[in-house]
């Protein structure tokens, strides 16, 4: 599979996906815009990010 290593999709791209909306650098809409996934999927991942 030919995955940027940046994408969402990966644990990487997740991190900083959910860092960006964490930290207070971006909304989660701007996450999710910046990242090119959609608002539910960043509030997924900062929601499990917060449980762990």
């Amino acid at each position: 599979m030919n995955v940027q290593k940046n994408s969402p999709s990966t644990s990487k791209g997740r991190v900083a996906m959910v860092r960006s909306a964490v930290e207070g650098e971006l909304s989660q809409a701007g996450a999710a815009d910046l990242f090119n996934t959609t608002s539910k999927t960043v509030a997924k991942w900062v929601k499990r990010f917060r449980v762990a």
